[in-house]
């Protein structure tokens, strides 16, 4: 059995506890786009996701998002978000 997984963007979302009905009304975007990029059909300008990251309260987004379209290498593999306590021990 295939199970479907979530990209970032829904993950982010359904953190946040939120439909998509009542995302999409936050971002001021239509259903039809927020369901794009998270079906992963289409990818959401950085602006979109500097927006969904405030909106659903997931800094971690940026990241994972900037990680995702990093085609240059510039990010180290590594990088990954971690809770606020872990980053501030660092």
């Amino acid at each position: 059995m295939r199970t479907r997984q979530q990209n970032i963007y829904q993950a982010a979302r359904l953190a946040a506890g939120l439909t998509q009905e009542a995302a999409a009304e936050t971002l001021h975007l239509g259903e039809t786009t927020l369901r794009g990029y998270e079906s992963g059909r289409v990818t959401p300008p950085d602006e979109t996701v500097v927006l969904m990251a405030e909106a659903y309260r997931t800094p971690w987004l940026r990241l994972a998002h900037g990680a995702s379209r990093d085609k240059l290498g510039l990010l180290p593999e590594d990088a990954r978000p971690l809770p606020m306590e872990q980053s501030a021990l660092r």
